[in-house]
């Protein structure tokens, strides 16, 4: 389960590198300023849709890896608990253990276990 989880933060990682950087995005921008002075063609609604998707998969982008920065959170908590009670029950194993070995050693029935009867 932790193994799927990092893959799917790696993968995360990955399509967030692939997406347009802020300077990538202001350079849009401004292109699309010079365009406008220069010409007012469809291909500057074909750029100003290229850049509103841009945008839009950038945030819903960080949404994701936020939520998966918040799960991994999540999960390296509860293996930090599930790791301190597995600790405090092998603790109380062996004291239930040492426990049970002395008084099988002080009890009747050992006693008798020891009594070869033929």
């Amino acid at each position: 389960m932790i193994k799927t989880v990092i893959d799917q933060s790696f993968i995360n990682i990955s399509l967030l590198n692939s997406l347009p950087n802020n300077q990538d995005i202001i350079g849009y921008i401004d292109n699309d300023i010079h365009n406008k002075k220069n010409n007012n063609s469809l291909d500057n609604s074909n750029d100003n849709y290229r850049k509103v998707t841009n945008l839009w998969q950038t945030v819903q982008t960080n949404k994701r890896l936020d939520a998966t920065e918040e799960g991994l959170h999540r999960l390296s908590s509860l293996t930090d608990d599930l790791l301190e009670q597995i600790k405090k029950f092998s603790e109380q194993n062996r004291a239930l253990k040492s426990a049970l070995d002395e008084v099988s050693k002080t009890s009747c029935l050992h006693l008798f276990s020891s009594i070869y009867i033929p």
